[in-house]
């Protein structure tokens, strides 16, 4: 089990300085990384946002008077905004590899893991700014949303992530899904499998698992070609699993496995559709 000793939170610290905010680090600074870091566990462990997280912690300050100072949600949000976007997104790499490589050091991560990864959509309700941002279904009440890929540790109950990618327009999903894998290989941590949501269903992506040589598990969505695979198999001129293969919109092709699974549904007196 590795313990939070004072040398790892000072590791922790470091981990924040990879990202290039512009905090200061000497000791009478009004707020520093440890305030940031504070915020951000909040955020993780709430599963909520920057006011949110700091009105948590301005909670804690009023039952403990003699505690740290709480800095605004503003403060923060000025500080992010002061720092270069590229060099964020840079420093978020290296600090998603550093923290990757500390728990992998401390056994909290196997030699070989089966990686989940998704998509996120996250609701964005302001003006077009930069390539976080793309469009989609309506959801929350916009169409625009900043998207992002992240990978996970799926073999493992507590779902470590081991990467992150923006995701925005232009992107390539293949590019984003082979360096996280490549993240973890650089940790010394092997990916046996992956899991992928139907949203990474492409020729590009799984040519660039195969050309990695690591096995992958996706739905496959239910367009013209593969529900006649499936009519096929309703027909007994395909079995259950049977090589299928799919050409992109540029004519290359891919062969994969394909299975079909029968969908059970319940429906009136207990009989199976």
């Amino acid at each position: 089990m590795c313990r939070l000793s004072a040398s790892g939170l000072s590791a922790l610290f470091s981990l924040l300085a990879l990202a290039g905010l512009p905090l200061s680090s000497r000791h009478n600074a009004v707020y520093g990384l440890s305030d940031v870091f504070a915020i951000l566990v909040v955020m993780c462990e709430k599963k909520t946002f920057v006011k949110s997280a700091v009105a948590i912690l301005r909670i804690g300050q009023h039952l403990h008077p003699g505690g740290p100072k709480v800095p605004s949600a503003r403060w923060l949000i000025n500080m992010f905004s002061r720092a270069d976007a590229k060099e964020i997104e840079d420093g978020g790499r290296r600090m998603f590899a550093e923290s990757v490589n500390m728990l992998y050091r401390c056994s909290v991560i196997p030699r070989v893991v089966t990686l989940a990864v998704d998509i996120h959509d996250i609701p964005y309700l302001g003006r077009l700014v930069n390539r976080l941002i793309g469009g989609g279904r309506r959801k929350g009440g916009t169409t625009r949303f900043e998207k992002y890929m992240t990978a996970v540790v799926a073999s493992l109950p507590y779902l470590p992530h081991t990467g992150i990618r923006v995701a925005g327009k232009g992107v390539s999903m293949a590019d984003g899904v082979a360096s996280m894998i490549g993240d973890c290989r650089s940790a010394g941590i092997r990916v046996g499998h992956v899991l992928l949501n139907r949203g990474f269903y492409s020729v590009a992506v799984m040519a660039a698992l195969d050309r990695l040589g690591v096995s992958f598990v996706m739905p496959v969505p239910q367009r013209a070609p593969v529900r006649r695979a499936v009519a096929e198999y309703k027909a007994r001129k395909r079995k259950k699993v049977s090589k299928y293969t799919v050409t992109s919109k540029e004519g290359k092709t891919f062969e994969f496995t394909l299975v079909i699974v029968e969908k059970r549904e319940v429906v009136k007196k207990g009989k199976d559709k």
